[in-house]
This record gives C-alpha cells, structure tokens and sequence, in this order.
C-alpha cells in the first residue's frame, strides 16, 4: 500500500485493510501539484472483496468477487423469454436444457442460461424468467465454462421452482 509524503495524513482517512484501490488513489491526489490534473485506470475490480456482496435493484442480481479480485461470480434474473441455440452451446444443467457462451459479457468470461421459471405476465402471455451465472476469471474457455455449469447446477438445485425439462 503506497505511503503519503511525509508529513501529510490520508485525506480522506485510512484505507480499509485489503482495499489498495482506495490507497493510490489518495496517494495519487496528495502527489498532485496545484492545479494538476491525473488521470488513474485500475481494474474493473479495484475496491471488491468477497465480502462485498452487491444485490441489484429488486435483488433481481447479485455478483461476488475475490479478494484479489481475479475471479468474480454474477447471478441475473431476466425475463428475456427466449432460450434457444442463438443462446449458445447446449448444456444440461441438472436435467435442464441450459445454454453456455464464452467471452460474452467479457474476455475471461464465461455465461450460462437456465430456465427458472414460467407465469403469466400481466396481459396473460406465458413468459419465461432465466437464471444467467456468469463466471470471470483468468482460466481456458472451456474450464472456465465447466465450473460456470458447475455453478449454475447448484443455484439451480436450490431455487424451489424450476421448469420440468422440455
């Protein structure tokens, strides 16, 4: 973790242990000279953590990361009601037809499609809501892919209402 010139605090307080995210950038700041200017790129991950769990709005997502921020998981809910091939590379996922694709969401990615579930909307159409895990990490395609199925086969086996296989 970078150490501020001597004489001078971190202006914003101490960083949290295991954020050095949150350590440059204050290093970065105190460094700047007057009207000085800096322009900073860090990975996407600065500042995540496997405690730092992020439900999206409605808990409709929901991703975790690694302490190091390498690796990351993220669980979506979508009521996109189409699941087929344009969808990827057939796969069963715990006697459901599910659906992978790699490098989608990013390089270093791999995404898997289940349905979860069917109900009608509110104008009464049949509509299908799908379970999207996507893992990140730095791993072969078709690793990467394996252990997303992997996951994707235990989320799967704990959500209550799962479609029957078609």
């Amino acid at each position: 973790m970078p150490k501020p010139r001597e004489g001078i605090d971190w202006p914003y307080g101490p960083p949290p242990p295991g954020s050095p995210a949150f350590a440059w950038l204050q290093h970065v700041l105190v460094s700047l000279k007057g009207e000085g200017h800096a322009a900073v790129v860090m990975p996407v991950s600065a500042g995540a953590s496997a405690d730092n769990r992020d439900r999206g709005f409605g808990s409709w997502d929901c991703d975790w990361s690694s302490d190091d921020g390498s690796r990351a998981v993220e669980i979506q809910f979508s009521r996109d009601n189409s699941l087929d091939a344009d969808d990827g590379t057939p796969v069963n996922v715990v006697g459901t037809k599910s659906y992978f694709v790699a490098d989608e969401a990013e390089d270093d990615s791999c995404t898997v499609r289940t349905p979860h579930r069917t109900y009608r909307n509110s104008v009464g159409d049949p509509t299908t809501e799908l379970f999207q895990l996507t893992v990140y990490a730095p791993q072969p395609d078709r690793q990467l892919c394996d252990t997303a199925t992997e996951f994707a086969a235990v989320v799967v086996r704990n959500i209550a209402k799962r479609l029957p296989e078609a």
